[in-house]
């Protein structure tokens, strides 16, 4: 049995807005984690303790029939974490996007900086940051952090339709020893219009 919500025809790969899809996207992160204007709402605890939900409502964004749902969990018994991203168009998904990894706390931020260098360009590149990033700056609290994206695509497919990837935080020793990771999320996504 199929239910369509609000009398609306089912969304299809030939009547929904595939182009507007990867754009919705970038607003919304803009709007959400990688942001600090607080916009979005996040319902934390939605779940459990450690989950945090962010919702981007669209139809107040200037994409009409649009939703974002970005969905982040933890547990309390490690530094893990994992989460998914969801474009969702009149009711149906219509992208997706999974991480897991764990980072340090104190280069959260610096991620948030990586992330946010990406949507605000609306560079796709796995829907992470960019390809490498760092801070060169001396008195910078980032010096000596860098951000590398290792993004791929699947196949010959659009980069945003069918991909994978794994980012990483390098930080510098301050005594010049060895470069040591300070945290990674392995990530994947894909277009569910086929």
């Amino acid at each position: 049995m199929e239910i369509l919500l609000r009398n609306e025809p089912a969304v299809t790969p030939k009547n929904a807005p595939i182009d507007r899809i990867m754009p919705a996207f970038f607003a919304a992160m803009l709007h959400g984690y990688a942001s600090s204007d607080g916009e979005v709402k996040e319902v934390a605890g939605l779940f459990h303790r450690f989950s945090k939900i962010t919702v981007f409502n669209g139809d107040e964004h200037g994409f009409e029939g649009f939703k974002v749902i970005d969905l982040w969990e933890a547990t309390p018994f490690c530094d893990f974490s994992f989460g998914t991203t969801r474009v969702i168009y009149k009711g149906t998904p219509v992208w997706i996007m999974q991480y897991q990894g764990y980072y340090e706390k104190d280069v959260i931020p610096f991620l948030k900086l990586a992330l946010a260098t990406s949507y605000s360009k609306s560079e796709f590149t796995g829907g992470r940051g960019p390809m490498f990033f760092e801070v060169g700056e001396n008195d910078s609290p980032y010096f000596g952090l860098r951000y590398v994206n290792h993004f791929q695509t699947v196949g010959q497919v659009q980069d945003w339709k069918k991909f994978d990837g794994e980012e990483e935080i390098l930080r510098k020793s301050s005594t010049g020893g060895p470069v040591v990771r300070a945290g990674y999320h392995k990530y994947s996504g894909l277009l569910l219009l086929h």
